[in-house]
């Protein structure tokens, strides 16, 4: 009964009450209901998931797998901060569902419509740090962040540290939560595909950074020059797209097991190269772009970076970025090779031939 009031109260009541009370001014009204509108829209949304879940702290993480991984082991510091309760994540497919669900101390998550989750998550504000409460529906998308106060964080790590209300100073444990069931596929897959420990895996697109500063014909190069001396090589790729080659898309952390039985990974920066690192790969070799730019939406990005943490003024704006998105900062394991590319495929395919 409570849910029917309130909800008729704002999808019927209000709307009627601004179209009377600006009944005399046209534009004015029209200005006022648009606004509503937005507001009403995000208002449902979350009103549908904050009924549903009533008694859960109710998160709609970012979908990058590197910021959904450091999300989620916050989340158990989090957890025992609040003394308990129940957390349920919205995302966005299948994959990411699988992979929040196995974290042991988050208890539900729930697969929303892809286009909706993008509409949501990237085109209302949040305000932050606030006081976390349950029965709240609370976005964590760092572009569509505002800082409330004159606090910016150094890295991704520290941004969902302050964002859950987290002293920047307390050591979190990136972990993952691979089952049995996840091995045993693993290595059935292993095996039908006729590998060995001569198997290289790469993974040659990203997210955030732009992969596409590297050619199709660079990896396809690289990938015959590893063959000629013996290599198996494995794409982290749908079926077909690098044609020739083993391709394979798993799950998130069969994935990373899988890449800790091969004798090397080549991987562009990306979030699933925080998942590999996890899993203690070696030989793991990560590559970034020289101008630290995005793959859609290129240098622009790196004004919204700028606004989103703190930026030291001694260095440049590509050292910023790459301190904030180096795997060897984040993870703390400090195995990975990471190489800035220059432009040079020539050079880059020679280092990697001598290298592994």
């Amino acid at each position: 009964m409570y849910f029917d009031f309130k909800y008729n109260i704002m999808n019927n009541l209000v709307p009627k009450l601004i179209s009377k009370f600006y009944a005399s001014n046209e534009t004015k009204k029209i200005e006022i209901c648009k606004n509503y509108e937005k507001y009403l829209e995000y208002w449902n949304f979350a009103h549908k998931y904050e009924q549903k879940y009533k008694g859960y702290y109710i998160f709609m993480p970012l979908h990058c797998i590197g910021d959904l991984m450091l999300f989620c082991n916050n989340l158990k510091i989090f957890k025992k901060q609040m003394g308990g309760g129940k957390i349920v994540l919205l995302v966005k497919d299948k994959m990411r569902y699988d992979f929040v669900k196995s974290f042991p101390f988050i208890e539900e998550a729930e697969i929303i419509d892809e286009s909706l989750y993008f509409h949501i998550l990237f085109t209302y504000y949040s305000n932050y740090p606030c006081k976390i409460r349950k029965n709240k529906l609370y976005l964590f998308s760092p572009d569509m962040m505002i800082f409330t106060e004159n606090i910016k964080p150094y890295n991704v790590c520290d941004l969902y540290k302050y964002v859950l209300n987290i002293n920047t100073s307390q050591n979190v444990e990136y972990k993952l939560y691979p089952t049995l069931s996840d091995e045993e596929n693993v290595n059935k897959k292993w095996q039908d595909m006729g590998l060995n420990d001569k198997t290289i895996f790469i993974s040659p697109y990203a997210t955030s950074l732009n992969w596409k500063v590297l050619s199709k014909d660079f990896w396809y190069r690289l990938a015959q020059k590893l063959t000629d001396k013996g290599y198996n090589v494995v794409f982290n790729a749908f079926d077909n797209d690098f044609t020739g080659y083993k391709n394979i898309f798993l799950p998130l952390n069969e994935t990373g097991l899988f890449a800790k039985k091969c004798r090397a990974s080549i991987m562009f920066r990306s979030g699933l190269v925080d998942i590999v690192a996890l899993n203690n790969a070696q030989n793991l070799f990560v590559i970034y772009p020289k101008l630290m730019d995005h793959p859609d939406f290129g240098l622009k990005q790196r004004e919204v970076w700028q606004k989103t943490y703190n930026f030291d003024s001694e260095l440049s704006i590509e050292e910023n970025i790459f301190n904030i998105m180096s795997l060897n900062s984040i993870s703390g394991i400090n195995t990975a090779k990471e190489i800035i590319f220059d432009g040079d495929e020539e050079n880059l395919l020679n280092y990697f031939l001598s290298s592994v």
